[in-house]
């Protein structure tokens, strides 16, 4: 997973490269809310908590209205595990939980009034889990779907508004779980489960044009 997120910064700056006919492109750091769920188990429920969001997005135009667009999502929160009545083999215990989303897709842009465009964007890519706790770091397959406008107060600068749905994230057989801070012999128990994370995220971001069409 990890080389297959690097592939797809190099696809975007191969594009970038090769487009000779549209050279536009954006850069887009922005901050906002990170929206999570929770994860049923067998056994029992995973809380993982909303948080602030950060990332970036970098484009390239392929039409005046079309881009391709590598995305970074970022997020710090905490997770809380919680058995069900019975399951004392998995304790209660509280953590923090870095997500990265690392995806790459197309914008569809369309415009509005003057220098407002509407916008709607599916990406695809992973996703990347690392809890501060004995649990392993996990990669997954990422799918992302957006909607959102652009504000251009001049030709290079302007505001970016933007909702995102990240879905879904499958976990399988989810080993990690048992004995979550406990140690000793419980760490090596396996759990059999499928569940899946819907994340989503508002944010604004400022846009920076460079080169010209």
């Amino acid at each position: 997973m990890k080389k297959y997120s690097l592939r797809l910064v190099l696809f975007v700056i191969i594009i970038f490269l090769s487009n000779k006919g549209y050279s536009q492109i954006e850069i887009t750091p922005y901050g906002g809310y990170f929206f999570s769920s929770n994860i049923n188990f067998y056994q029992g429920q995973l809380k993982i908590y909303d948080g602030a969001g950060y990332g970036g997005h970098f484009g390239i135009h392929t039409t005046e209205s079309n881009l391709v667009e590598f995305t970074y999502v970022g997020n710090v929160t905490t997770a809380k595990w919680r058995p069900y009545s019975g399951y004392y083999d998995y304790p209660s215990n509280e953590f923090s939980l870095a997500s990265h989303y690392f995806l790459l897709g197309s914008v569809q842009e369309v415009p509005l009034n003057g220098n407002v465009f509407g916008f709607g964007s599916v990406k695809v890519g992973a996703g990347y889990f690392v809890p501060e706790n004995d649990m392993a770091s996990i990669w997954r397959f990422a799918v992302s779907f957006g909607l959102g406008a652009k504000i251009f107060f001049t030709e290079r600068i302007g505001l970016r508004f933007q909702g995102n749905m990240h879905l879904p994230l499958y976990f399988n057989g989810v080993g990690a779980y048992c004995g979550i801070g406990s140690g000793g012999s419980n760490c090596g128990v396996s759990v059999s489960s499928t569940s899946a994370i819907l994340q989503g995220d508002l944010s604004v971001g400022l846009i920076f044009r460079l080169a010209k069409k």
